[in-house]
C-alpha cells in the first residue's frame, strides 16, 4: 500500500469510527502502541471480508465485551445475554466496513462483504500482512478497541488510483429506484 493510500485509508478509518461511535463528540482517543497483555484478556474478535475484482482484504474489531456492551444500541434495549453482545460485535464489524465500502465507492473500488465471525479469547494475536494493513487502536468512552483493516489491489495499481470521483450516500439513507 502507498504511503498517499495509507494517509486517506486511515483518516477514513479513523473518521468512520468517530461517527459510528462517538458522533456527539464524546471522548475519542487515539491510543499509541499495542496493548499490555494483561488488557488482552476477555477479548471478543469480530471479524469480516471483503473481495472484489481487483481488491480483497478484511477488517478485524478486537475490544473486551464491555465495549460491545457500552456501544450496543439504545433502542435495542439492554443486551440478555452474552450472544446478544456476541451478534453486536459482529454487527460492529459489519456496519464499519459498509461506511469504508462506501467511502471508498468515491474512489471507483468496488467489492462485496462477507458474513462477520464472532470469537471470543484471551490475548488473540492476528497475523497480518503490515504492507498492507492499517492497525489503529481507540479509547472511546474509557473503553480500548483495535481496528485492523487490510485491504490489497490485484492488478499493481494504487489502492486509490483513480482519486475521490463522487460523493457517498450518508449512511442511513436509501435510494430506491
Amino acid at each position: 500500500m502507498k504511503n498517499e493510500d495509507r494517509t486517506v485509508l486511515t483518516s477514513l478509518l479513523v473518521q468512520m469510527c468517530r461517527d459510528m461511535f462517538a458522533p456527539n463528540g464524546e471522548a475519542f482517543d487515539e491510543l499509541a502502541g499495542a496493548a499490555s497483555i494483561e488488557d488482552r484478556e476477555n477479548l471478543l474478535a469480530s471479524a469480516i471480508g471483503l473481495s472484489g475484482s481487483t481488491v480483497r482484504g478484511a477488517l478485524v474489531v478486537v475490544a473486551r465485551p464491555s465495549f460491545f456492551k457500552l456501544t450496543y444500541p439504545s433502542e435495542l434495549g439492554v443486551p440478555r445475554s452474552d450472544d446478544d453482545v456476541a451478534d453486536w460485535g459482529g454487527e460492529v464489524a459489519n456496519q464499519l466496513l459498509g461506511r469504508i465500502k462506501n467511502r471508498l465507492s468515491t474512489y471507483g473500488l468496488d467489492f462485496t462483504t462477507s458474513t462477520p465471525t464472532v470469537v471470543r479469547g484471551d490475548r488473540l494475536q492476528l497475523r497480518i500482512d503490515e504492507a498492507n494493513t492499517i492497525r489503529r487502536n481507540l479509547s472511546i468512552r474509557a473503553e480500548r478497541v483495535d481496528r485492523h483493516f487490510e485491504i490489497e489491489r490485484d492488478d499493481d495499481q494504487p489502492l486509490l488510483a483513480n482519486g475521490a470521483t463522487g460523493t457517498a450516500t450518508p449512511e442511513g439513507h436509501a435510494f430506491l429506484f
